[in-house]
């Protein structure tokens, strides 16, 4: 029995000997290295399998992360990204990251709005000019629908009444503008208006001696170059009285 015993202790001692000279439970990559491999790069570096018995060493610092190749992974530094008009892409090429701009595009639809500061008065000029706050300044080519809702007043006892187009860039022939208006202690009918947007729309005497009016106007068109777009109006008859488009007052315009 004893001689039994001291035969496993010596192959269990054995057994040991031959595991560290082999690299067994070593900690060398893929069984091999001995335990004698030397840890690659900088000290807390993450350890990868080099090859031949070595190990290679990546060091990591905040907010990165271990992208690459399986033979020579490399740190990559993640970046701050993420609005309405950005996302965070990933380049399989250069193995880095990106903040890239969002574009509308496969059908899509981009929607800007804007809303009118301060009021304005116009008075004694039918000549349209721009609204100072109803702009969308310089727009490219594309498909475009414009929806505006105005709130407007004239003194009471005058009939200046109002006209309103859209300046854009150069359009295609067949484009549109309707216009509604609805008057507040009115007792004409309201005025539903549909013309060629070169034209415009008026609203007849609409407002005449009221407290308040409101208007919805709107078009459609394909601008074929790049141009300014924005809400032009104007007395549709001249009055030294005042015609004002009251702040609130808003426009959406839609790129299809």
């Amino acid at each position: 029995m004893k001689k039994i015993i001291s035969f496993l202790v010596a192959a269990l001692i054995a057994g040991v000997v031959l595991a560290q000279s082999t690299g067994v439970n070593g900690g060398g990559p893929n069984g091999g290295g001995g335990g004698g491999a030397t840890p690659g790069g900088a000290t807390n570096a993450v350890q990868y399998n080099a090859g031949g018995g070595n190990l290679g060493g990546v060091s990591l610092t905040a907010d990165q992360s271990l992208f690459g190749s399986a033979a020579t992974p490399i740190a990559t530094a993640l970046v701050n990204c993420g609005d309405a008009t950005h996302a965070l892409a990933y380049s399989t090429s250069t193995h880095t990251y990106s903040c890239q701009a969002i574009t509308a595009g496969g059908g899509g639809a981009s929607v800007s709005s804007t809303i009118k500061a301060s009021s304005t008065n116009r008075s004694s000029t039918t000549t349209y000019a721009s609204d100072p706050d109803l702009t969308f300044g310089s727009q490219t080519a594309g498909n475009y629908l414009i929806d505006c809702y105005l709130i407007i007043t004239a003194g009471s006892g005058t009939t200046p009444g109002m006209k309103v187009t859209f300046t854009t860039g150069a359009i295609s022939t067949n484009s549109q503008i309707t216009g509604y208006w609805a008057a507040q202690n009115e007792t004409a009918s309201p005025i539903n208006n549909v013309n060629s947007l070169a034209a415009g729309v008026n609203s007849g005497s609409v407002p005449s001696a009221l407290d308040v009016a409101s208007v919805r106007v709107q078009s459609s068109f394909i601008q074929t170059g790049t141009g300014t777009i924005a809400l032009q109006w104007a007395q549709n008859v001249s009055s030294s009285a005042n015609l004002t488009v009251v702040s609130g007052s808003s426009c959406t315009l839609t790129k299809f």
